[in-house]
């Protein structure tokens, strides 16, 4: 097959989103993606102003607390406002097309195919500094919960490998390839990168995501259900449903104990310490925040983000630039998108898992975010 400039184009578009999420890749590599996107796509929009307006903002911000970064310790890379390369995921999100979805869905499952070793090998990663950073942690596999046996495939961390895999999700849900075999297989090495990277938050969000995806099907199932016109199909799929149910009920004191990590009352990873710890910083820091310079909090000798991307946009910007923010998301959402960025917004309440400024999970995001100025990824298969 002989592959064109257009195919290799897309493929390394694809790479240079990917790259950088593995560990101990530096984030800037993202921005190799802006040569190879060569378009005529480019026109002012609401939502690039509110963009720019940010960047603008956050600039003036940095500026008038530039004592933040001298009692911070920050580096010089500090100093560049984190916002101004959400233009690049802008930009990319505009001219995004589905074989480049497609080619980053490929790379997922590559990821994932190192984990199952990682699983199997019983090593949370084989990468040294990785490894490294979760020594002193229980073993792997201790006392038989997954929480310990959770692997990180070849990212920082499992909980950036498990976001990386629901990423995944939402784009073969997009995709909706016509063959159903290929469909299967993605969904299936999906699935087993869930088990074992073990994230709750991912979780919580992907039953949000299969609620919102499916709400229409449900509610034909209901419908016919009440008029008693239920089809076999449709029976024998509520009997499977009703099954499981029961039988996570039976075995419910197993999975609390598995989501609690083998502890007696409900864990929340300390995050009830941080997210109180962050709170505290915004009333105290309402209008400017830190400045828009990212904030970080030592607890326990050990620093912080907010593990909540609106408690850290907050907390970085204040309450005037953040707004810009919410505006942005608020004035995208559509009946096309609604079901993709919901579960992301759900996640970041739990996770500081976008608005990094780039970030593989922000490319995704403004992807869907801004999928009404794409029209190439609305009209093709």
């Amino acid at each position: 097959m002989k592959i064109n400039n257009l195919v290799l184009r897309d493929f390394f578009i694809s790479l240079f989103v990917f790259l950088p999420s593995i560990a101990n890749v530096p984030l800037i590599l993202h921005l190799l993606i802006i040569p190879f996107i060569i378009s005529k796509k480019f026109r002012v929009t609401q939502s690039l102003l509110l963009l720019l307006g940010i960047v603008v903002l956050s600039t003036i911000n940095q500026i008038a607390n530039f004592h933040v970064f001298l009692n911070e310790g920050k580096g010089l890379k500090d100093l560049i406002p984190f916002s101004l390369f959400m233009l690049v995921s802008y930009y990319f999100a505009i001219n995004v097309n589905r074989r480049i979805l497609r080619y980053i869905v490929f790379f997922i499952i590559f990821e994932i195919v190192i984990g199952i070793l990682e699983y199997l090998y019983g090593v949370r990663s084989f990468i040294p500094s990785v490894r490294d950073s979760v020594s002193g942690v229980n073993p792997f596999g201790y006392k038989g919960l997954l929480y310990y046996s959770r692997v990180s495939g070849l990212s920082t961390n499992s909980s950036a490998f498990a976001m990386k895999i629901f990423a995944g999700i939402l784009i073969v849900h997009f995709l909706d390839f016509r063959n159903n075999q290929k469909k299967i297989a993605a969904y299936s090495f999906l699935a087993i990168g869930l088990f074992i990277t073990f994230t709750r938050s991912v979780y919580v969000a992907l039953a949000f995501f299969i609620l919102i995806a499916n709400i229409n099907l449900i509610k034909r199932i209901l419908a016919k259900f009440l008029l008693g016109k239920t089809k076999l199909f449709y029976i024998i799929l509520s009997g499977i449903t009703l099954i499981g149910f029961l039988t996570m009920i039976s075995k419910i004191d197993l999975i609390i104990k598995q989501l609690n990590r083998g502890m007696q009352s409900a864990d929340l990873s300390s995050r009830d310490i941080v997210f109180q710890k962050f709170y505290s910083f915004i009333t105290d820091n309402f209008w400017l925040g830190n400045g828009s310079y990212k904030l970080w909090i030592m607890i326990n000798d050990k620093l912080f983000h907010a593990h909540n991307v609106f408690l850290q946009i907050l907390s970085t910007n204040g309450i005037i630039i953040s707004s810009f923010y919410f505006v942005f998301i608020i004035i995208n959402i559509n009946k096309i998108n609604f079901k993709y960025i919901f579960p992301i917004l759900v996640l970041s309440f739990f996770q500081y898992a976008i608005f990094w400024g780039i970030s593989f999970l922000d490319l995704v995001f403004f992807s869907f975010l801004l999928i009404k100025f794409n029209k190439t990824i609305l009209h093709t298969k």
